[in-house]
């Protein structure tokens, strides 16, 4: 009797955690080939993907993202924050981060559930991390940066990415 009260309780507990809802997972919308047309801005991502394979520490300031951030305009970034290559949305939101664009806040938000994991590397340790926890701490309260959030705006960005 013990035990059909059990396997009843275990299924009544199943079933209520599967029915849980389950957040949706971001889904890149945007393929890198379309593209195509413009050669100067494929070529500096082309540079930016052979020389960072992963997100280094300083990455922002190589010859290969400054000619990045020269060849894009802000609705080329834009695009690029919904490619469908994780490690080219990070490129692209760093650089509307640079290029001082107001709604990056936006972006953050939208990408919430964008758990794609990239790779950074900070000198000899390599850290793994999603898209959306890279864009959360390039706004970090203590981040050098014109759009930094508050620290009551950063754990209500944290929050939504728990929701």
């Amino acid at each position: 009797m013990k035990y059909l009260k059990f396997v009843f309780f275990v299924v009544i507990i199943t079933f209520f955690t599967s029915c849980i809802k389950k957040p949706k997972e971001y889904i890149p919308t945007n393929k890198l080939e379309k593209l195509k047309k413009n050669d100067s801005l494929m070529n500096s991502i082309i540079d930016l993907r052979i020389h960072f394979d992963k997100m280094y520490k300083d990455f922002d300031s190589s010859k290969e993202f400054q000619k990045f951030i020269s060849v894009a305009t802000i609705d080329d970034l834009i695009y690029l924050t919904d490619c469908d290559i994780p490690l080219v949305r990070c490129f692209a939101f760093k650089g509307l981060l640079v290029k001082e664009y107001p709604k990056i806040k936006e972006i953050v938000l939208k990408h919430s559930n964008d758990v794609e994991i990239i790779k950074r590397q900070y000198y000899d340790i390599e850290i793994t991390t999603n898209v959306f926890d890279y864009m959360l701490n390039e706004l970090h309260p203590m981040a050098k940066t014109k759009f930094k959030l508050s620290r009551k705006e950063y754990d209500n960005y944290l929050l939504c990415k728990k929701k």
